[in-house]
């Protein structure tokens, strides 16, 4: 219950992190917050430190399949499969999430290679986005 409590702090904390990266500013009950840097960073680990990522998925693949995929490794919070926004079939890859950092790590191990829906799938921790949020598209000019 301890852990429970831990982990949904951390998302709050998350989610206020983002708000006030976005804006400069965040709010709880109404109140404006002022955040350490190194507090925020800490709470922003814990609340993706059950994240994986999973490639080289089929094409048949569903969120549902995924999570029954990883459930043997302790309890899954989020599961999400990347869908094309213009073909809605899936781009080989997708999220999984677990409660805790050392279920993460344990379904690293063993599923890292594992056949799922007929493909072997390569599983790791989520690399951190470079550059600015937003697309690269549109015309280069000329």
């Amino acid at each position: 219950l301890k852990k429970r409590r831990e982990v949904i702090r951390a998302q709050r904390f998350a989610l206020l992190l983002r708000k006030f990266q976005n804006t400069g500013r965040a709010y709880y009950s109404g109140h404006a917050l002022q955040f350490k840097r190194a507090l925020l960073e800490k709470e922003a680990k814990m609340a993706d430190a059950g994240k994986l990522f999973v490639g080289a998925l089929s094409w048949d693949t569903t969120e549902e399949s995924l999570a029954s995929a990883f459930s043997r490794f302790g309890e899954i919070r989020e599961t999400r499969v990347v869908y094309d926004r213009e073909t809605n079939r899936s781009r080989g890859f997708g999220f999984v999430t677990f409660a805790s950092g050392d279920d993460a790590d344990k379904a690293i191990v063993d599923m890292e290679g594992a056949e799922v829906d007929g493909r072997s799938i390569h599983v790791s921790r989520p690399r951190p986005k470079d550059g600015p949020p937003g697309g690269g598209g549109g015309y280069g000019g000329g």
